[in-house]
């Protein structure tokens, strides 16, 4: 399911408050392109979704629920950025608990 503008913005906040050292080293980019590239992002997640699923093995695919599809695919995707600067892991760690806590966890 698509993300609302509402809940694209959310996000966009949570990153760039939580990267902030990102914005540092990136200065020819803002907030703007940081929620532009989130909707992009949703927008691929969507349309890749088949793709993804029938990718997965036929055992994982038909036992697996969305929500661990989707953490699949999301800790592969931490983990490919984190070999390439584990210094990430505090952005994520900030991340994941600024999501927990929004989603009143």
């Amino acid at each position: 399911m698509a993300l609302t503008e509402v809940q694209q913005k959310a996000v966009a906040n949570v990153v760039a408050s939580c990267a902030s050292q990102v914005w540092q080293m990136l200065p020819d980019l803002n907030k703007e392109d940081l929620y532009d590239a989130i909707g992009a992002a949703d927008a691929w997640k969507d349309a890749a979704k088949a793709s993804y699923n029938s990718a997965l093995p036929v055992n994982f695919r038909t036992n697996a629920t969305a929500a661990q599809k989707t953490l699949v695919l999301a800790a592969v995707v931490a983990v490919d950025y984190l070999l390439d600067d584990p210094q990430a892991a505090d952005v994520f760690a900030c991340i994941a608990g600024r999501l927990q806590k929004a989603a009143g966890a």
